[in-house]
């Protein structure tokens, strides 16, 4: 998609009719008389594909709300989706949001020059103008026309009612929910791009680059070859030494001249590997610099996705909308914006934008909304949360010397047979857990393990550390927030900032001849609001096989090792909070090679 320019916002911006004089301090701002603005832009029918948004906009919201200019248009609606291929025309039905401001200088009012609150329904596209997705780089191919490629895994998840969620992620363990997606065509207007056509791509894109720089040099050494023969033949000197000049050109002539011919026994090479047919999957692509390597794939390799013009009917009318992309920015620091936008959320029925696309309804005959989509719980997480009794993990189906098997958090930890069971090997600090599906830590909450370390674990080892927290959960994804932000989450093993609710227990084998449990309970503004440490005398270095059970009474922390009452300690959870994930991690841990955990199933 080529670039669009945003010059019409211009004049947007300009206010409608500035109001006659008031007296800003006395004007509530936030209930001064709202503004709906109609606004029928677009080429040809794109207004009338827009239309049943319009309505249904004000079905939900019929008059303008106090302190708002809501803005409903259409923009960008004289280019195709993609630029070097036949598609429909790209454009958007756009909202945009803005509050009142009051000129004190002057004592007039009018809407803000620039806002953050909008929501955009993007036709025929995944991408807006305002919003382009990860992983960008361009490549020549054969025509001399461009692929516009995206080096990142995109995918769909399906909330509980069915709508389709993009995702993106363009590293392990990060994630980005991209929007929603409606079109009743199967695919989406992207693809993987195969191993055949990025190798015949790469190798154009490094030809022509190549093929100017070794006619640049070639030119160049000539003319050097030139004054150079000729100052010889002169016995004089301009002050130039055009020897040096020369040698240095030629070796950027050799230079570009290998390259050139490493970059075909590359291309022959590859070209005659089976499985050339199979998706693309690499670290990153270089167009700087000719760096095959980054093409092969790693552990952690990446497709390489590129526009997808079969995925439209180029014989329907240019401006219908075969497919919409929905995604909108909040900005509810401002009560009229909220205000809007809650209501937006939990009204504007999803089920239009199916219509409009082929797509069947989600819901027939009921309100298919977004807050709905956000908050429904798909069958998987609510069978786990109806279950009940004490949390069972272990690693008999994990294989030995790999990341267990249904596992989320940090992979630099796996499982190995210790005394003959399955057991997670701890040596490195971070954060695992098995894969949960918000349920609350409530009253009667339990959570049993074993712990184990070597006989000689050294002194100055980690601490090995169990967290309940509060996370926010991903409906649709059925994952934590913590596969998005990995680092944000730090604090579960490695720092005491993260804003977010958690109780930490750090499990020590060697403080001061015995073990310790020390209990730390955080509120989201980093509060410290419980501080306790309790001695575990049969918590020793040799001593160091041990059955460790976790348990909520009330608001109290109940920790039973090998059938013994340790600890209960008062108010360490937040009664307000709604605690929903448990994960173990290393903290602070050296790299001596007996600084070991072994955490087993129960």
């Amino acid at each position: 998609m080529k670039t669009r320019f945003t010059s019409f916002l211009l004049a947007l911006f300009i206010s409608s009719g500035i109001q006659s004089q008031i007296n800003c301090s006395q004007t509530d701002l936030n209930n001064y008389p709202g503004q709906w603005v109609w606004a029928k832009a677009g080429y040809g029918s794109q207004w009338q594909y827009c239309d049943p948004i319009r309505k249904e906009l004000q079905r939900i919201i019929p008059s303008a709300l106090p302190g708002l200019h809501s803005t409903n248009s259409i923009a960008f609606g004289q280019d195709r989706t993609f630029f070097f291929s036949p598609s429909p025309k790209f454009y958007e039905c756009y909202l945009m949001l803005r509050k009142y401001e009051c000129l004190k200088s002057y004592n007039k009012i009018q809407p803000e020059g620039e806002t953050g609150c909008w929501a955009y329904f993007v036709m025929n596209s995944i991408e807006s103008v305002n919003a382009s997705l990860p992983g960008y780089e361009n490549l020549l191919t054969a025509d001399n026309s461009f692929f516009k490629t995206h080096t990142a895994n995109f995918w769909f998840e399906t909330d509980a009612a069915g709508n389709r969620i993009l995702y993106s992620s363009t590293s392990p363990g990060k994630k980005n929910v991209e929007g929603y997606f409606f079109s009743g065509r199967p695919g989406m207007p992207i693809r993987k791009l195969s191993k055949k056509e990025l190798y015949q791509a790469y190798k154009i894109h490094h030809d022509k680059r190549l093929n100017e720089q070794v006619a640049k040099f070639e030119k160049l050494v000539a003319s050097d070859e030139k004054s150079y023969n000729a100052q010889k033949a002169s016995g004089k000197n301009d002050g130039t030494n055009w020897a040096d000049i020369l040698r240095q050109d030629q070796e950027y002539l050799d230079k570009y001249s290998a390259e050139k011919k490493n970059l075909n026994n590359w291309y022959s090479r590859v070209m005659g590997q089976p499985g050339l047919d199979q998706p693309a999957m690499i670290q990153r692509i270089d167009v700087n610099f000719f760096k095959p390597e980054l093409l092969e794939a790693a552990s952690d390799g990446l497709p390489v996705c590129v526009d997808n013009p079969a995925f439209f009917d180029i014989k329907k009318p240019a401006a219908e909308p075969q497919s919409i992309f929905l995604w909108a920015r909040r900005q509810d620091s401002d009560v009229p914006k909220k205000k809007f936008m809650d209501t937006f959320y939990g009204q504007f029925n999803l089920d239009v934008l199916c219509r409009m696309t082929g797509e069947a309804p989600k819901k027939p005959t009921g309100i298919n909304t977004l807050s709905g989509s956000e908050t429904g719980l798909k069958l998987t997480t609510q069978t786990e949360q109806q279950q009940t009794g004490m949390q069972h993990f272990g690693f008999e189906n994990s294989k030995a010397g790999q990341f267990p098997n249904g596992w989320r958090g940090m992979t630099n930890t796996n499982v190995q047979s210790v005394e003959n069971k399955n057991q997670l090997t701890i040596s490195q600090n971070g954060y695992w857990y098995p894969r949960q599906f918000n349920k609350e830590i409530k009253d009667g909450f339990s959570l049993a393990f074993d712990l184990g370390w070597p006989k000689d674990i050294t002194y100055y080892s980690g601490l090995f550390t169990v967290t309940l927290s509060e996370i926010p959960y991903d409906n649709a994804a059925e994952t934590y927030d913590t596969e998005t932000n990995q680092r944000r989450y730090g604090t579960f093993y490695d720092t005491y900032t993260g804003n977010f609710n958690r109780i930490v227990c750090w499990f020590d084998p060697n403080w001061n001849n015995a073990g310790t449990l020390t209990v730390y309970s955080y509120d989201k503004s980093e509060n410290l609001i419980i501080n306790k440490r309790i001695s575990l005398p049969g918590f020793l270095k040799k001593k160091n096989a041990h059955h460790v059970e976790m348990k909520r009474r009330g608001n109290a922390l109940v920790v039973i090792i090998n059938g013994k009452n340790e600890a209960e300690i008062e108010s360490v959870f937040q009664p307000q909070v709604k605690y929903n994930l448990y994960t173990f991690s290393r903290y602070k841990g050296s790299d001596d090679k007996t600084d070991l955990f072994f955490l087993g199933g129960d």
